[in-house]
């Protein structure tokens, strides 16, 4: 079988090749990026790291006649940019969209994993979000994504193409980028050099540790589910970044006052509170997840901190 992962070098993507590689030992996996970074490749001999700017059209060079299955985690995944920006982030991960499915119509691919995002839902009030609502997106990651999924949803009603949808929410762990949230939380309780202070302490997210998220794209392999499924991927239990805070400063053993500053920081259109229903993934993934924030969190504090 061979196997091809669009965003190659992206935090989600780095963990699931490694499972990947280490799980599916006799089958080429093809991890598509446009920088090559210090990776795996000398590791596991499955493995080859193709350098391609996915806006391009042209199909990457070095890929095989035929891919089986497709990956598609490449995209612009930052939150609230601001004007041009965010119109960039817009064409350009739609762009890429585009040119995966043109790529999967070549090469024969038979499944499509594509990695969603929960800002599909922003705007959404009803709670939990759930994978039948209707969804008007108010920022500009969330449209590019729902727009993504309307074209893999009518690529895969003309094809015989199954597509997954995975809606991930929230995710943590080692190697996050800086500047997520949990990160930078867990930077600011450590540092005793700066304020540990926040914004509103009520607004909800649905946290999923990264172990879990890869096992969800793995089963996806598995899993015979036909034409276009959106799956939300979560720990089904929201908390507010006040319990959030709470259990880091107490993980990591700090002694620490804590600052809440709501009115000082502006709210972000779009920007709702999370929280998921996740009984499609226990049904047709057979999924849940296993990773509790408290350990999680523990986990990546030893990891990095």
């Amino acid at each position: 079988m061979n196997i091809m992962i669009s965003g190659a070098n992206g935090f989600i993507a780095s963990n699931l090749i490694k499972e990947l590689s280490r799980k599916y030992k006799n089958h080429n996996i093809f991890c598509i990026s446009r920088n090559r970074k210090a990776n795996l490749e000398d590791k596991y001999n499955n493995l080859h790291f193709i350098n391609h700017d996915l806006l391009n059209e042209e199909l990457p060079k070095d890929l095989p006649d035929q891919v089986d299955i497709i990956f598609h985690l490449a995209a612009i995944s930052k939150t609230f940019l601001k004007d041009s920006e965010a119109k960039n982030q817009f064409s350009e991960n739609v762009s890429i969209t585009s040119n995966i499915i043109n790529f999967a119509e070549k090469l024969e691919t038979k499944k499509i994993i594509f990695s969603s995002s929960v800002y599909v839902y922003s705007g959404t009030e009803s709670k939990p979000f759930s994978e039948n609502m209707s969804l008007s997106p108010s920022e500009y990651l969330g449209a590019s994504k729902l727009a993504s999924e309307q074209l893999l949803k009518t690529y895969s009603a003309s094809s015989a193409v199954d597509v997954y949808s995975l809606r991930l929410f929230t995710v943590y762990g080692p190697g996050s980028r800086k500047n997520q949230f949990v990160p930078e939380a867990i930077r600011k309780i450590t540092d005793p050099k700066i304020t540990a202070n926040f914004g509103n302490p009520n607004v909800t997210r649905d946290f999923v540790y990264i172990s879990d998220v890869v096992k969800a794209f793995l089963l996806t392999l598995e899993s015979n589910g036909k034409g276009f499924l959106p799956i939300n991927i979560a720990s089904g239990e929201a908390i507010t970044i006040s319990e959030a805070v709470k259990i880091i400063k107490k993980v990591a053993g700090v002694k620490k006052s804590i600052e809440f500053e709501e009115s000082n920081i502006p709210k972000q259109q779009g920007d709702s509170n999370h929280s998921a229903n996740i009984d499609l993934a226990k049904k047709v993934l057979g999924w849940k997840p296993e990773t509790s924030f408290k350990d999680g969190i523990l986990t990546t504090i030893k990891n990095h901190y």
